[in-house]
């Protein structure tokens, strides 16, 4: 997989750009924020049509996804990225149906004015419209995991974790505990706290210039970009510049306990087993 992201400057302030995903421009996890995202095909590979790619393997310094960043770059925003396109970095995700994918990160800056293709639903977001967007997604996780049918204790608990550590990061700590706490205790219980869960959540919006109404409701981020937001994606930020992301980090940093949450965080996500055990994504 291929991801490009991108951002843009107003003025003195550099602001995120992602996509709204909608049925007129992905066909997976709609409603939800991401950086240009696809993957690497046939073409980038430039193989004569009778070659088999079978067993190609390379790098992100390697030719191949630059091409495939630039082809997606292209195809979704009409924009030639020319040398502007950076790769940064790069990391794996095990998605729902427990398909291992890889990921190359590269950036791009876009010119201010820079236009855009409506139907590509490409909107610039400040990091703390971001953190929002993402601490809300974690609450909605929360209650849906106090409702969720069925699952062992053993499995519950290994959620809990998982959603204990995303509510700390998101300043909810008391909460993760009262979370973790409901670990072998009745389903009225885990009801009430489902709850009052969803008394802190706040439903999120999003323009759009394609639906009807002009505002979509926001599922969150997609996929890897929820899971490594702190530990990849806002380092990112970070590095290009984009407004607040080096002060969040230096709060995470002198924090030991966020700091030990990212960690464990990233953990958990690449361990095959707990992610093929979970009631759903996490």
């Amino acid at each position: 997989m291929i991801l490009v992201v991108t951002y843009r400057r107003r003025g003195d302030q550099v602001e995120a750009l992602l996509q709204l995903r909608t049925e007129q421009n992905s066909g997976r996890e709609l409603n939800r924020l991401s950086h240009l995202g696809g993957h690497v095909q046939r073409e980038d590979l430039l193989l004569p049509k009778d070659a088999s790619a079978e067993g190609v393997s390379f790098s992100l310094a390697d030719p191949i996804p630059l091409r495939a960043a630039q082809r997606l770059v292209r195809e979704v925003t009409g924009v030639e990225p020319g040398p502007a396109l950076r790769p940064m970095t790069a990391g794996g995700y095990l998605y729902p149906d427990k398909e291992h994918l890889f990921f190359f990160a590269f950036a791009l800056e876009l010119p201010e004015g820079t236009h855009l293709p409506r139907h590509a639903e490409m909107h610039t977001f400040p990091l703390l419209e971001l953190l929002s967007i993402r601490a809300n997604q974690v609450l909605r996780t929360a209650a849906r995991l106090c409702l969720a049918p069925g699952v062992s204790e053993r499995t519950w608990a290994a959620a809990a974790e998982i959603v204990a550590l995303n509510l700390r990061l998101h300043d909810y700590d008391e909460l993760g505990r009262q979370l973790l706490a409901l670990v072998g205790r009745p389903d009225e219980e885990r009801a009430e706290m489902a709850t009052a869960i969803g008394q802190l959540a706040t439903d999120r919006t999003s323009p759009s210039w394609m639906s009807e109404s002009r505002e979509v409701q926001l599922m969150g981020l997609a996929g890897w970009q929820y899971r490594e937001f702190f530990s990849v994606l806002l380092r990112l930020y970070a590095q290009v510049g984009i407004d607040g992301a080096a002060d969040r980090l230096e709060v995470i940093r002198d924090d030991e306990h966020k700091t030990f949450a990212v960690g464990r965080l990233q953990e958990l996500y690449q361990d095959e087993h707990r992610m093929a055990s979970m009631p759903f994504e996490l």
